[in-house]
């Protein structure tokens, strides 16, 4: 036993051979922690390949649902081209917003784009979408609500509900799942003849008035303006409008002869080629001539109202108003006739010429109208059936006293029409065969009455006919130019010309024709400008058309910051970093003086709240709350760059005051007529969207 002991104890103390056994352990060790590394980094590329995988289908995916959009898109573009056309061939129309015109017309042309399954596009149809996607083998195109398709009056969108894509690759597969939104492309029509550019490209903005008193030669406006009337009185010259939109919310009125040229005297209002002129009315006195060129658009009458007056018209002229009374009007008892565009020749002697006009269109008809007589104390008026009319052509429209009779039954003779009496309301009226003949004619008996000048309590009546049948109206009408042409031409004189001109008008024209005239047919269209009217209302308020919610009563309103202006005590002046005086803010009036007298030679930019009288050529831009006076032979001159420059200019006594901020619009130099602007929502990108988008 003892023996054993001492062997066994021999072989505990003998380490001989553990070596092996630990490196075996080891081994086993490092192989298993080695299979262990080997399964996660397998583990791992296989996790990355899935993830490689799925990222390959879901942008697979994406692209499919990213070519469904743009197949979408050629659709909505499709239909903004059609829309476009249709909004722009009645864009002097019956619309008072062309935007929504467009938003309707875009609505009904989506309609008929292929992607739905009927007239009311409430489906879409699944096959088109799919059809629009180039790899159908591993993308499949469903939908999760039936194609729905949901107006979204809120948001104003259409929305495609429940598209979803399926992509499978190599047994992976990825779905996306959205709704489309359409949304409606947004248009403000800015057309050649409503195009103004912004604040900074405007020479002169006056809210009363633009006068030019004195002075000889030329004025020259170079760039757009605004005036609430316009008045050139007699002076020796001739103020030209180039370059710029021209906008006069009421009355234009010209008298005085321009200067004389070779023995011929020159026009006292000249509008260039390139200029586009709105007015409320124009009104020629005197032996006064205008050349109207370019785009002329006139809400009331073109009237030659003295003697000798001429106007060249030239380039297109439109008068816009048919006689519908404009609801944005609040002056006492309005009458259409101040409403209705003609063109009246009521000077002896007077000279109208379109005969290089590209296109005339007279939406309204002439009116014998108590404002055109002194004295008046009637706000009645007679509608005629001219569109152009001579103020002797009237004498047509009297009744045959024959017709006519005095009394209670109408039978005491009436020997004269017009006839004075002292009498302030006599009984007139039709007598029994005056009455046959306005069954048979379809007239009814209009009075106009009229104070006799100097003379106390006497009173001037004229009876007219005023047709309310076109066809008898018009019976009679040249039936009445026949029977007296030649005493008619003894009346008018040296008349309108209209020779080879195709006239577009309401009314009949009187033109000249081998020094005879003749009777001018109208073409039967009736015009409808209450879009044009729109546009009009919506410049003499803030000079563009692209804001129909302003509530202001004129763009000085609209524009100046008049809380602040009327918080500064006198004049406060405005420098820029190099110490020039560009700016200039006044309470009350200003005078820019002659150039040997002015302080300010590098001035761009003045806001008065009074009158500016101007003495020296200005490059800039005024703004006026009265009335700008040119006072010589000047030139006034838009300067965009130098007034945007200017808006940025510090207040000399305060550097934290800065000229624009006397601005509420404009200052920001922003061409708020582009159309590039207006139509920035035509980005597809942004008229097509996804909404509510998940990914499995």
């Amino acid at each position: 036993m003892k023996k054993q002991r001492n062997i066994l104890r021999s072989f505990a103390a003998d380490d001989r051979g553990s070596g092996i056994v630990t490196v075996l352990v080891s081994m086993v060790c490092v192989a298993l922690m080695g299979a262990s590394i080997l399964f996660m980094s397998y583990t791992g590329m296989r996790i990355k390949a899935t993830e490689r995988q799925a990222m390959k289908d879901f942008y697979s995916a994406e692209v499919a649902m990213d070519e469904i959009r743009a197949g979408l898109q050629a659709e909505v573009s499709r239909a903004i081209a059609t829309s476009y056309k249709s909004v722009l061939e009645k864009a002097y129309s019956s619309s008072n917003n062309i935007g929504e015109d467009f938003e309707g017309f875009f609505k009904e042309d989506m309609k008929k784009a292929r992607i739905f399954t009927d007239a009311s596009a409430s489906k879409y149809d699944v096959t088109v979408l799919a059809s629009y996607v180039s790899d159908t083998s591993k993308a499949t195109v469903t939908s999760t609500s039936d194609g729905l398709v949901v107006p979204n009056d809120v948001e104003n969108t259409l929305d495609l509900k429940g598209i979803k894509i399926t992509y499978t690759d190599n047994d992976y597969t990825t779905e996306i799942t959205t709704d489309f939104a359409i949304n409606m492309p947004k248009f403000a029509y800015v057309g050649s003849a409503t195009q103004i550019s912004g604040l900074p490209e405007h020479a002169l903005i006056a809210k009363k008035a633009l006068v030019h008193e004195t002075g000889s030669t030329t004025i020259q406006i170079l760039g757009s303006a605004y005036a609430g009337e316009m008045i050139l009185a007699e002076t020796n010259s001739t103020m030209t409008v180039s370059d710029g939109t021209l906008v006069c919310a009421k009355d234009v009125q010209v008298s005085g002869i321009g200067p004389v040229v070779d023995g011929v005297a020159s026009s006292r209002l000249v509008t260039t080629s390139s200029a586009k002129f709105w007015a409320g009315r124009i009104e020629v006195d005197g032996a006064s001539a205008v050349k109207l060129g370019g785009e002329t658009r006139v809400l009331d009458d073109l009237e030659l109202a003295g003697q000798g007056a001429k106007a060249t018209l030239t380039g297109t002229y439109y008068g816009f108003g048919d006689g519908t009374i404009p609801d944005s009007v609040t002056e006492a008892n309005p009458i259409p006739a101040n409403y209705s565009s003609a063109i009246l020749i009521n000077g002896l002697q007077s000279t109208l010429d379109v005969s290089g006009l590209n296109r005339l269109m007279l939406a309204g008809r002439s009116y014998i109208s108590d404002s055109l007589y002194a004295g008046s104390v009637s706000s009645d008026a007679v509608g005629t059936l001219e569109s152009i009319s001579v103020r002797s052509n009237q004498q047509m429209y009297l009744i045959d006293p024959a017709y006519l009779g005095m009394g209670a039954d109408r039978q005491g003779a009436v020997t004269q029409n017009p006839f004075i009496s002292s009498d302030d309301n006599p009984v007139v009226g039709l007598n029994t065969a005056g009455q046959t003949l306005a069954d048979t004619h379809h007239f009814q008996l209009k009075r106009l009455k009229h104070a006799v000048p100097g003379a106390r309590n006497q009173w001037i009546y004229y009876y007219f006919m005023e047709f309310d049948n076109s066809v008898t109206a018009s019976t009679y009408f040249e039936e009445y130019f026949a029977k007296n042409g030649s005493q008619m031409n003894s009346y008018l004189g040296s008349g309108s010309k209209l020779n080879a001109l195709g006239t577009s008008t309401l009314g009949y024209t009187i033109r000249g024709k081998d020094g005879n005239y003749v009777v001018s047919q109208p073409n039967g269209v009736s015009f409808d400008c209450t879009g044009m009217r729109s546009t009009f209302n919506q410049m003499k308020k803030t000079l563009v058309d692209a804001n129909p919610d302003a509530t202001a009563a004129d763009p000085y309103e609209y524009i100046v910051n008049t809380d602040k202006v009327d918080g500064v005590n006198g004049t406060y002046l405005f420098e820029d970093a190099s110490g020039n005086i560009v700016g200039l803010v006044t309470d009350g009036s200003y005078t820019v003086p002659k150039p040997a007298d002015d302080a300010y030679p590098a001035l761009r930019v003045i806001i008065a709240d009074g009158d500016v009288h101007v003495k020296r050529s200005f490059v800039g831009l005024i703004i006026s709350g009265g009335t700008i006076y040119i006072e010589d032979s000047l030139n006034m001159t838009a300067f965009e760059e130098g007034v945007i420059a200017a808006f940025a200019a510090t207040n000399t006594e305060d550097a934290a005051d800065v000229l624009g901020t006397y601005l509420l619009h404009g200052a920001n130099g922003a061409n708020s007529g582009s159309v590039l602007d207006q139509n920035e929502g035509w980005n597809m990108d942004k008229l097509i969207t996804y909404k509510n988008w998940t990914k499995n």
